[in-house]
């Protein structure tokens, strides 16, 4: 008698004529006699599909590229719109998955450094739900239909910044809907996983793919050692105060503020670093960090990204910045000195170390700026002296 908990074997067809004539992707070989009926009639990547053709053929290689042009052509399937088709012709039992996926997500096993990627946990209790021991909290409609292929849309924010910021490994970042949960809304599995199930079922088309890294976050009072996945890391909007200027900044005077991903746990001089270097200030140019409170006008109306007017009312996270961003990354210097010490701005008193090839500091970005800001970065003038000093 079949198992209840074993999908049927996917094939994949090397066929190349029209959807009508498509046949049924069952071999009828999978882990018992498929003449007997089972619970279950979906499985797993259980869809009619084409395969691709010589332009459809860049749906898989291209796959990197769903974040910036999520409306780009795919694989087709005459059922489920696939972005990333299923590999595996053989799949495990459905007790066999859940037990991979959950031996590998395993918090206990997670080290610092790695890379996870989150799954939608309303996609995942489709599989649980068809194994011989369905969690409580799976409702009737996880075990309607096929399992279909991984969908994560319902977990990210379409923002006006979507396919354009980047993470501090430089891979696309995915903002999260605001008050998910972990176990609730998402899990989170290592590359290992990841691979596992996208071989099983495949990515669906507009489907983000949103990854996370590992930190060691143990305190210095903590007992045990604590590595966890940060999931909402700061985004920064970063300004630069001129000390002179010159044909360069004449150039950016136009440029649009530019936003970066950090983390609260990489090196304070890293970051600093990399801020430099996005707002074009040279190494060895000394500068000041500053948070701006308020005080600016700007038709922006975050230094977030905000969402998508045609996608989503939800509000972007870190809501609690009230500074408004200049249209422009340059802030003009009197407008900074302008704005109230304390009440409009505030002096991070992060040293700047970048030009010092010996500095080996290991304070973190967190002891400074662990949510996400709006920075201005103050260049210090060739006297040594600062514009800020003047309004102190």
């Amino acid at each position: 008698m079949a198992d209840a908990s074993s999908p049927p074997q996917v094939v994949i067809t090397s066929e190349t004529e029209s959807t009508a004539d498509l046949k049924k992707q069952d071999t009828g070989k999978t882990h018992g006699d498929r003449n007997t009926p089972v619970p279950h009639a979906s499985h797993p990547g259980a869809v009619q599909q084409n395969a691709p053709s010589e332009d459809a053929g860049t749906a898989v290689s291209s796959s990197l590229t769903l974040l910036q042009t999520p409306a780009s052509p795919s694989a087709t399937s005459s059922t489920i719109s696939i972005g990333i088709p299923p590999t595996c012709t053989d799949l495990p039992m459905y007790d066999d998955q859940v037990q991979q996926i959950e031996d590998l997500a395993d918090k206990y096993k997670i080290v610092d450094g790695q890379k996870g990627f989150l799954v939608s946990a309303k996609w995942w209790t489709r599989v649980q739900a068809r194994s011989l021991h369905p969690p409580a909290s799976a409702d009737k409609d996880a075990t309607e239909g096929e399992v279909g292929p991984i969908d994560n849309a319902g977990i990210a924010m379409v923002t006006d910044d979507s396919g354009k910021l980047l993470d501090h490994a430089g891979e696309k970042f995915v903002v999260l809907r605001p008050g998910l949960r972990y176990g609730e809304d998402y899990i989170i599995v290592p590359t290992e996983g990841w691979d596992l199930l996208l071989s099983w079922y495949g990515l669906a088309k507009d489907s983000p793919i949103i990854t996370r890294y590992a930190y060691d976050m143990t305190g210095p009072d903590d007992v045990l050692p604590s590595v966890d996945y940060e999931v909402d890391p700061p985004i920064f909007t970063v300004l630069k105060v001129l000390a002179d200027h010159t044909p360069q900044t004449q150039r950016e005077s136009a440029d649009p503020p530019p936003r970066m991903v950090a983390s609260k746990f990489m090196l304070a001089n890293e970051w600093l670093k990399k801020a430099k270097e996005l707002v074009h200030i040279d190494i060895n140019t000394k500068v000041r960090v500053w948070r701006i409170l308020g005080g600016l006008k700007s038709n922006a109306a975050s230094g977030l990204p905000s969402p998508a007017a045609s996608r989503s009312a939800s509000p972007a996270p870190g809501t609690e910045m009230v500074a408004t961003v200049p249209d422009r990354m340059i802030l003009d210097v009197n407008a900074f000195v302008a704005l109230s010490k304390g009440e409009h701005r505030d002096d991070l008193n992060l040293e700047d170390n970048t030009a010092n090839e010996k500095y080996n500091g290991s304070s973190k970005l967190g002891m400074y700026a662990g949510r996400s800001d709006l920075i201005a970065l103050e260049e210090q003038k060739k006297t040594g002296k600062w514009a800020s000093d003047n309004s102190d």
